[in-house]
């Protein structure tokens, strides 16, 4: 299993892109991310209760650690 985080792909697609593509063992080209325009991916919060918006951001910490931990393992950058 890769994670991918969505705010990290369209906020810089390349590395991101080119993790994945290490770990679907596909050969990596630009092309892969060309349609990909930089952005960032935050919106105006929704108005939660803040115990729901305290379990969201507890569960977003948690899933953003092992995304990066699985494009660290897959980064073209550390080796395959």
């Amino acid at each position: 299993m890769h994670l991918v985080g969505y705010e990290r792909v369209v906020a810089d697609p390349e590395p991101e892109i080119g993790a994945l593509a290490s770990f679907l063992e596909v050969s990596y080209t630009p092309e892969l991310h060309a349609h990909i325009d930089r952005r960032a991916a935050r919106v105006a919060p929704l108005d939660l209760d803040p115990r729901v918006r305290a379990a969201c951001a507890e569960l977003e910490a948690a899933l953003g650690e092992a995304a990066e931990r699985s494009f660290r393992r897959r980064s073209p950058e550390e080796g395959r």
